[in-house]
């Protein structure tokens, strides 16, 4: 009888260190859970930070594109105005001379 309890006993100690061990391996698990999660969200974050800077430089390479435009139409009435002047400086030379 003594002998089966101290084998009982054996046993018990036995379980109590593997329910340590699995208990201290859940909490490694769950920590590195945690972690992960936390590691996607600022992952998550970053992508949305990122998408808006994209958003945000299409529109502004939008913006510059109509600007280039716009200057491009003001040189070439510029041009015309420059070559109506020199036309008209021109009839004013010949009928002075």
């Amino acid at each position: 009888m003594n002998r089966t309890l101290q084998e009982v006993h054996a046993s018990s100690v036995q379980v109590l260190s593997s329910a340590e061990q699995v208990n201290t391996g859940a909490q490694s698990l769950s920590q590195g859970a945690t972690e992960q999660a936390s590691s996607i969200e600022e992952l998550s974050a970053n992508m949305q930070d990122i998408s808006h800077s994209i958003q945000a430089s299409t529109k502004t390479a939008g913006d510059a594109y109509k600007l280039q435009g716009e200057a491009g139409v003001a040189v070439l009435q510029s041009n015309e105005k420059m070559e109506e002047m020199r036309k008209a400086m021109d009839d004013i030379t010949s009928k002075v001379q």
